[in-house]
C-alpha cells in the first residue's frame, strides 16, 4: 500500500527497522559525495519533516516500510525535484507506482515539474522512465582545486538583481533546444526550477560589450565548495579563462566538484586539461505534471 508518512509512522520505523537501501537518486549537495544509506534514524527524520513544502510517501507490506520517496520544492511551489528515493529489493519493481504517487502529492502541491537526477542507467534510471520521467540532459562531475595562474582570466563580478534576465537568457543560448523546456522556456519557470543549497550560494557574471558571457555559481556546503558555470557558446576558447576566473572569485584552494552539463563540452575540456578527474555521470530527467482544473466552469478549452 502506497500511502503518505504518518507521525505515528517515526516510532514504529525506529523499532520495525526500513529497508537497507542506498538513495538512488542524487540532489545536488549530495553529488560526489556517494549515495547515502537510509537508517531507521533519517527514516523517521524524514517522516517527520514532511510539510508544505516536502512530501513524503512510503510503500507498505503489512505495515514494514518497503520502499520510501521524498519529494521537495525548489525556487517555487511549480517546480519540485526528488530529493530521496530508497528501496528494497523486493518493492524495486514497483518503485515507479510510487514515484507515480509522489508526482501526484507533488501536483495537488501546485508542481507543474517534476525533477529528478540520478546515475546514467543507474537503477533509479528505468523506474523514472516507466513513471513517465523525460531525458532532459546529462550532466558530468568533476573535482580538483582551484589555483589562480597567471593566466588572463575572466573578470567575473557579483551579480545583481537586473542580472538574471541576461543570466537566463545566456543559459537558452547554452543550453540545446530539446533541454530548453525542462530548464524552462519563460524567466520565471527558470526561476522557479534553479536547485536551492543548503549552505551559502555567490553568484558572478562577466559582461561584454554585447552582454553577459558568462555566469558562474558557487555553493558553500559544510565543508566542500560546488560550482557550476556557463559560457556563451560564441566564445568556447575562453573556457580556460573561465576557469582562471572562477578561481580567483571563488578563493578556495580545497577539493571542489564542478557540475559540467554535457553540452558545454568546452569547460569540461578546460578542467581535464587542468588536471580534474571527472567522477561520474549523471541524467536529470523531468516529469510534466498536470494541474487538476478545481472551476471547470468558465474555463477556456481550445476548439
Amino acid at each position: 500500500m502506497i500511502r503518505p508518512f504518518r507521525m505515528i509512522d517515526a516510532p514504529c520505523l525506529l523499532l520495525q527497522g526500513c529497508p537497507s537501501s542506498r538513495d538512488l537518486v542524487h540532489a545536488r549537495p549530495s553529488l560526489g559525495h556517494g549515495s547515502r544509506k537510509l537508517t531507521r534514524t533519517t527514516a523517521a527524520c524524514v517522516g517527520i519533516s514532511a510539510g508544505i513544502r516536502r512530501k513524503v510517501l512510503g510503500s507498505f507490506e503489512d505495515g514494514s516500510l518497503e520502499a520510501l520517496v521524498i519529494v521537495q520544492v525548489r525556487r517555487a511551489a511549480s517546480a519540485w525535484e526528488v530529493c530521496g528515493f530508497f528501496s528494497s529489493a523486493q518493492a524495486y519493481n514497483q518503485v515507479d507506482e510510487l514515484l507515480l504517487a509522489a508526482a501526484a502529492a507533488a501536483g495537488e502541491a501546485g508542481a507543474e515539474r517534476l525533477f529528478l537526477r540520478c546515475a546514467t542507467e543507474g537503477p533509479a534510471s528505468a523506474p523514472a522512465q516507466r513513471a513517465g520521467f523525460h531525458r532532459a540532459f546529462s550532466e558530468e562531475l568533476f573535482t580538483g582545486t582551484l589555483r589562480t595562474t597567471r593566466d588572463t582570466p575572466m573578470h567575473f563580478r557579483s551579480i545583481r538583481n537586473r542580472d538574471m534576465h541576461d543570466v537566463f537568457r545566456l543559459h537558452m543560448a547554452t543550453a540545446p533546444f530539446a533541454a530548453r523546456p525542462a530548464l524552462g522556456l519563460t524567466i520565471n519557470e527558470w526561476m522557479a526550477a534553479r536547485e536551492p543549497s543548503p549552505g551559502r550560494t555567490r553568484e558572478y557574471v562577466c559582461d561584454t560589450e554585447h552582454g553577459v558571457s558568462a555566469w558562474a555559481r558557487v555553493d558553500l556546503v559544510s565543508d566542500s565548495v560546488i560550482v557550476e558555470a556557463a559560457l556563451h557558446p560564441d566564445f568556447p576558447t575562453l573556457a580556460p579563462m573561465l576557469v582562471e576566473g572562477v578561481a580567483r572569485v571563488a578563493g578556495h584552494a580545497s577539493p571542489v566538484r564542478w557540475i559540467v552539463p554535457t553540452y558545454q563540452p568546452y569547460i569540461a575540456q578546460a578542467l581535464t586539461n587542468l588536471g580534474w578527474r571527472s567522477e561520474s555521470m549523471y541524467e536529470v530527467s523531468v516529469k510534466p505534471i498536470a494541474q487538476r482544473v478545481r472551476q471547470p466552469y468558465m474555463t477556456p478549452v481550445q476548439a
